[in-house]
């Protein structure tokens, strides 16, 4: 159960703690999800702790991983606005609600795939722009970046991949750098 570490400290006694991956402002929570449902539109959430939970941005915010391993399904509808930063995903990636309109920010993360059984890093079916400054991919079974529908702007700027089979397959998209 995500939010709790249970360790045996004593001959058959077993200690529960709660732990706290994530937090809004000074207020911490068990899970990322709850931090999300707790935050109001253009706060930052921020992890604390190493986790692996698949979660869904439902608002205006941006997700800080303030460097610590995520290992799960991001979920972002592409019709906010979102920025991901500072996160070290591991066996993680970032897909998209359909949605128009929106704005995705991904900056300084490094994505593992680990074993190549991840399509690609990042998904992303719609929106207005999408931003790609300072990461990094590598084994993941396709690429870094995957656009199969309409995006209008797209930036890509210092990202480094390798061990996939294609870097970016953008199928088509209105402006990009």
């Amino acid at each position: 159960q995500q939010g709790y570490a249970v360790s045996e400290y004593e001959e058959g006694l077993v200690k529960i703690e709660v732990v706290y991956v994530a937090q809004v402002g000074e207020t911490k929570y068990k899970t990322v999800a709850a931090a999300i449902a707790a935050a109001q539109a253009g706060e930052t959430v921020e992890l604390i702790a190493d986790v692996t939970e698949d979660f869904t941005i439902t608002k205006n915010l941006t997700f800080d991983g303030a460097e610590k391993n995520y290992t799960g399904t991001m979920t972002v509808n592409t019709s906010l606005t979102v920025t991901v930063q500072n996160v070290n995903f591991v066996k993680g990636s970032i897909t998209e609600a359909k949605g128009t309109g929106g704005n995705l920010t991904v900056k300084n993360c490094d994505f593992d795939g680990v074993d190549n059984s991840i399509a690609y890093a990042v998904t992303m079916r719609g929106g207005s722009s999408l931003t790609v400054d300072g990461c990094s991919a590598k084994n993941y079974g396709y690429g870094m970046l995957y656009i199969p529908r309409a995006v209008a702007n797209i930036a890509i700027k210092d990202v480094e991949v390798s061990n996939v089979a294609a870097a970016f397959n953008i199928s088509y998209s209105g402006d990009g750098t």
